[in-house]
């Protein structure tokens, strides 16, 4: 499939002046990556000022600020650590600046707070808040922390992941923020009176909604649906506002199945569909909306999804917008995170790439963008990126990143990019080493530097700086001695002459200090969910001797499908972490220790911790039978591999061909629920669906009650194994004919499997249940009383009026 896309890709190349993606890892040929910031730790989110200076956020809580001037040191404009929990995903992980900043000095930040500072980091339920810091009237490059105001609140996150996303202005000054759905209670994507799952509109001066929102309300423009511009998103962690268009594209990221590039128009016609994305009712299909499996496993989202689902697909409501384009997680086996990201409106690329949307995908490493008529396309090629977390187009007035590059944050490196185009040229390939990184004064190193250009007619200069005032060398290889203590960056200079072409490399030198030697241990080597692992870093330093306290740090996190999630930074020599529940794809836990002396010089060692699976075999009689595991779908006979510990949602399809669902049978245990919650234990499991044939009764021929009043009673159909449905109707039912009649509720409970269950109430007290099966369209039925008052004997018909919309007339007889 990728090839013929490419080979249509070259195709457009010669018409539209595109760059056709190379065998390189990374950009396409004539594009390039350059550096314009490094050696930051976890980078989420970073823009440019009007005179060209670089804010970048760390997750931890860190804003620094870097001048557009090369070479220049950058400073911490904030440190919001003590107040930003940093657990899981959780995060500061949006950044925007007014657009006014040049006159405002604001600057606005998305986060989740901190709840218990006595306990740094921990996975108790937290706050998402929108902020407001202004710039010190002192020093441009610092903020000050007076100024902090909280301008709204988001979600409330109990769980460690889709906490808070992007903050973006768009073209009218309004400020927009997203909120993943906290990856609990999924269906408070769908209410417009939380901001779970959201992307929210606001003034930022007030933090009121603004009043060209779909559900504003103006006698109250703080409430959360004041604020809602678009719902249903699962995790909207990037988006970006079209400058010209005002439009505003969104990558939200999936579950098991499917990625979105969702667009929200600047006008919506419907805005109770088309600002709907419909997780999780629907996700993915790629310009259709697909009903979400795992929405018909789980009853509270079920009975959620009823006023969105259609009345085709069982519901009462209009349904959602489709996603502009999606791709499937099937040919992705490290799965997939999308990162949405700006229009491009620069003037510096190729024309063809001008008016296209650019997105990337954190997890496979890779960038790509979107061509009418086939979706997304590569964008070179997949690694070499750096884990892409935010992209944005640099703005006029910064030298470093002229308008029209895009930049982004490379969190797998540390690193803040920009790509730029070379119009043809090859950058420098330049790699760095050294024989030694520290040791005793005097310290002689041993310096090396390979240069590939792929320009035959290009020869760059080269140039090693080694950072202690020493005279420079215009050479590859260098040998040099320091004869003074102290902490050196020897840097490497390859340049071809070509804007974009020149390319650095350092190396960092400890003298008279060598570096720590640190080990570290767990208490067990595999996990299951719900266990406490403990942990101890042994580290010393031949000058310090026994490292511990602050001088330790520690970085759990979990690799799954191919991408980290952050669990939590710890500081000390010890400590422990709980092996959270994150379905049969948890990945393995890293604990990364690293050991600092006091001159700063560190050694990591890391432990991998594996899960502990067990063998669950589902079969069916006869096999072939479609189930849904949690959200993903399978064929019987299958087996997964689940981890001990985790809890599960099992759904047997409602029919196999023309037999129909009968029972689960687990470790022999039956079960007539077509929908089972487990968890799995440390011995294999063995599932078992069964189906039989469908018994249909003879039509009814006569009634044998007295005739009776007729009560119409509206049903509506639902999807996959059927619903609960809450409608009740009061009807009259006589009692003996020597008492007065009481009030009787008939109610159509669901229409599950092929069967109606009816239940009949007198006075809030049920008096039986009965069951019918589905005749056809006008035939009468008689529900089967499962159970029955002594002394009273009510029987209630069913007549099939509408087979499309599955209505259904309910007759009730008088009884004596």
């Amino acid at each position: 499939m990728r090839f013929t896309v490419q080979r249509i890709l070259a195709a457009l190349a010669a018409l539209f002046g595109l760059a056709v993606p190379t065998a390189m890892a990374g950009p396409p040929a004539g594009f390039t990556t350059v550096t314009l910031a490094t050696g930051l730790d976890q980078p989420v989110a970073h823009a440019y000022s009007p005179d060209g200076r670089l804010f970048i956020a760390e997750k931890a809580g860190r804003i620094f600020v870097q001048p557009a001037v090369e070479g220049s040191a950058r400073t911490l404009f904030l440190d919001l650590r003590t107040r930003v929990n940093a657990y899981g995903e959780r995060g500061l992980t949006g950044l925007a600046l007014d657009p006014n900043f040049a006159t405002t000095g604001r600057l606005y930040l998305l986060y989740t707070r901190e709840p218990d500072p006595q306990t740094p980091d921990g996975a108790s339920p937290s706050t998402a808040e929108i902020a407001r810091v202004t710039t010190s009237i002192a020093d441009v490059n610092l903020a000050d922390p007076a100024t902090l105001v909280v301008v709204a609140e988001g979600s409330v996150v109990d769980n460690c992941c889709h906490a808070v996303g992007a903050l973006r202005f768009d073209g009218q000054g309004r400020l927009l923020a997203s909120f993943g759905d906290a990856n609990t209670l999924t269906y408070r994507a769908q209410s417009i009176d939380e901001p779970a799952g959201k992307i929210l509109r606001i003034d930022p001066t007030t933090g009121y909604g603004d009043p060209g929102n779909p559900y504003y309300d103006a006698l109250h423009p703080s409430a959360v649906r004041s604020r809602v511009l678009a719902r249903g998103l699962r995790n909207p962690f990037r988006f970006q506002p079209d400058p010209v268009t005002g439009d505003v594209w969104v990558g939200d990221v999936g579950q098991s199945a499917w990625e979105e590039l969702d667009r929200i128009p600047a006008v919506a016609a419907t805005p109770a569909v088309e600002l709907n994305f419909g997780w999780p009712c629907y996700e993915g299909g790629s310009g259709i909306p697909l009903v979400y499996p795992g929405a018909l496993a789980e009853q509270p989202t079920l009975n959620a999804c009823q006023a969105t689902f259609t009345p085709a697909e069982g519901g009462s409501g209009l349904g959602s917008a489709p996603s502009h384009v999606a791709y499937s997680h099937d040919d992705l086996p490290d799965g997939a995170a999308i990162v949405g990201g700006p229009v491009y409106r620069g003037l510096l690329y190729p024309a063809g790439y001008r008016g296209t949307v650019f997105v990337a995908d954190y997890a496979v490493d890779r960038f790509q963008y979107l061509v009418p008529g086939m979706g997304l396309v590569d964008f070179g090629t997949d690694s070499g990126w750096g884990n892409p977390v935010d992209i944005i187009a640099a703005p006029s007035g910064n030298p470093a990143a002229p308008a029209g590059n895009l930049s982004y944050a490379a969190i797998g490196t540390g690193e803040i990019r920009q790509i730029v185009w070379l119009g043809g040229n090859s950058v420098p390939v330049v790699s760095v080493s050294s024989n030694a990184t520290n040791g005793a004064v005097p310290l002689i190193v041993q310096v090396q530097a390979t240069v590939h250009d792929a320009d035959p007619a290009d020869i760059p200069t080269l140039l090693w700086n080694f950072g202690d005032g020493s005279p420079t060398v215009a050479s590859a290889n260098a040998t040099h001695t320091y004869s003074a203590p102290g902490s050196y960056t020897a840097t490497f200079v390859a340049n071809d002459g070509h804007p974009g072409g020149r390319v650095a490399k350092t190396i960092r030198i400890d003298v008279g200090n060598t570096a720590p030697t640190v080990s570290t241990s767990s208490s067990q080597i595999t996990f299951a969910v719900g266990d406490t692992i403990t942990y101890t870093v042994n580290a010393v330093d031949p000058e310090d001797g026994p490292l511990t306290g602050a001088s330790i740090t520690t970085h759990i996190q979990r690799v799954h499908l191919g991408h980290t999630h952050p669990i939590s930074d710890v500081v000390g020599a010890t400590g422990s972490v709980v092996a959270s529940d994150h379905g049969d794809d948890p990945g393995r836990i890293e604990i990364t220790a690293t050991a600092t002396d006091r001159f700063g010089l560190s050694t990591v060692s890391t432990i991998k911790i594996e899960p502990r699976r067990v063998p669950v075999t589902v079969t069916s009689t006869p096999p072939g039978a479609g189930f849904v595991l949690d959200s993903s779908q399978f064929t019987t006979p299958h087996v997964v591999q689940s981890v001990v510990g985790g809890h599960h949602v099992v759904l047997a399809a409602s029919r196999l061909g023309d037999q129909i669902f009968k029972s689960w049978s687990v470790n022999s245990v039956q079960s007539n629920a077509p929908s089972l919650t487990f968890q799995t234990g440390a011995a294999p499991a063995a599932f078992a669906i069964a189906y039989g044939p469908e018994v249909v009764p003879p039509p009814a021929t006569s009634l044998t009650e007295p005739p009776a009043p007729v009560i119409p009673v509206a049903g509506v159909a639902t999807s996959l194994a059927g619903t609960v449905l809450a409608r009740t109707i009061p009807s009259p039912l006589s009692g003996r004919a020597t008492r007065t009649a009481r009030s009787v509720r008939v109610s159509l409970i669901s229409t599950r499997r092929g069967r109606l269950t009816i239940a009949v109430r007198r006075d809030g007290r049920r008096l039986y249940t009965c069951r019918a099966l589905v005749g056809r369209v006008g035939q009468r039925t008689k529900c089967e009383a499962a159970t029955a008052t002594k002394g009273r004997s009510f029987t209630v018909t069913a007549v099939l009026r509408d087979l499309k919309r599955q209505r259904f007339e309910l007759r009730v007889p008088v009884s004596r």
